[in-house]
């Protein structure tokens, strides 16, 4: 199987993304809530940013392919499919051993391994996988769509999707009842479609500035929000939040293409090895808190952040350079042939 040759702007976002996931999970063990609430925000952003990569790189397919949905599927069975149940699977024994203290047999691993698959694990750190694996089954379709979309097109999307997230935000916050009416195109989906044409809406430097402004005052927005109160749908489906992810997107992609040429190797490393850092840093994440070595403090958040960050960079790169890379081996010649 032939690996294209990384993009160190994109792989830039997609470490700082990996990141703020991880700084997020942190937070309320280290800090107290008047604080969290006001980073928190910050944070989180590493979600939203997360699916536009994703979407980013999804669509870019070739429709003319004859082998379309073979190759396509095989790529994701293997550089996707095969790591989550990799992790899965390590992920429950720390449950059974580490937080129910449970026997383990074979059977009660395989029958507790089969309700969480199914239901479980949909609701701890996995939830993601959950969302995106259902958009990325779609790609094949919808990348017709997205492919053959006029720049006015774009911009429409944009527009509907911004009025309808409006609606969405303002409507539980106002009214305190939630809006009856479902828009597909909102929240984490509608930024795994946006993150493929943002860069083509949002082309010139002059266009990117405006970004940056709306950003800022779209983070001032949503601070606000926290500090009123108002959370329903204050993040993923707020359009203060996409102008802040948009120009987060944008304005990293940007330092990117900068980077020192001695950094490029070390970022395209943690973005390589990312995927396995957002399926295992939780079980690292609770090892490193319980052991209490980090004062709860916010020298204690950052130590213990980066701590697991670095194991889970560490445990990603063995795992994919072993088990994962053994499993995905006999799969990848269906990709070639």
């Amino acid at each position: 199987m032939v690996t294209k040759k990384r993009d160190v702007s994109y792989e830039l976002i997609r470490v700082l993304a990996m990141f703020f996931i991880v700084f997020d999970h942190a937070l309320n063990s280290y800090l107290a809530p008047d604080v969290t609430k006001f980073i928190e925000p910050f944070v989180a952003v590493g979600v939203t940013l997360f699916f536009m990569l994703s979407g980013k790189f999804a669509f870019r397919l070739n429709l003319e392919d004859k082998s379309l949905y073979k190759k396509y599927y095989w790529k994701k069975i293997v550089g996707l499919i095969i790591p989550m149940l990799v992790y899965m699977a390590i992920k429950n024994w720390h449950i059974m051993v580490y937080n129910q203290h449970l026997e383990v047999t074979l059977g009660s691993y395989v029958r507790h391994f089969g309700t969480a698959f199914v239901n479980g694990f949909s609701y701890m750190e996995y939830w993601f996988l959950y969302l995106l694996i259902p958009l990325l089954i779609a790609v094949p379709f919808t990348a017709r769509m997205m492919q053959n979309m006029k720049l006015r097109d774009k911009k429409a999307f944009l527009i509907v999707s911004l009025v309808l997230s409006t609606i969405t935000m303002i409507v539980p916050n106002v009214l305190k009842m939630d809006f009856a009416m479902d828009y597909y195109f909102i929240g984490y989906i509608f930024y795994f479609y946006f993150g493929y044409i943002i860069e083509d809406i949002f082309e010139k430097e002059s266009a990117k500035k405006k970004v940056y402004i709306a950003g800022l005052i779209g983070f001032i927005a949503t601070i606000a929000l926290v500090v009123l109160e108002r959370k329903t749908g204050y993040k993923s489906f707020s359009p203060f939040y996409v102008f802040f992810t948009s120009a987060m997107f944008l304005g990293v992609r940007e330092i990117g293409k900068k980077i020192p040429k001695k950094l490029e190797k070390l970022v395209t490393f943690i973005g390589k090895h990312s995927l396995g850092v957002y399926m295992i840093h939780i079980m690292f994440f609770y090892i490193i808190r319980d052991l209490h070595f980090f004062p709860e403090n916010a020298f204690g958040y950052i130590g213990c952040a980066l701590a697991t960050a670095t194991a889970s960079i560490v445990a990603s790169f063995i795992l994919d350079s072993t088990v994962i890379k053994l499993l995905q081996k006999p799969c990848e010649k269906f990709i070639d042939e």
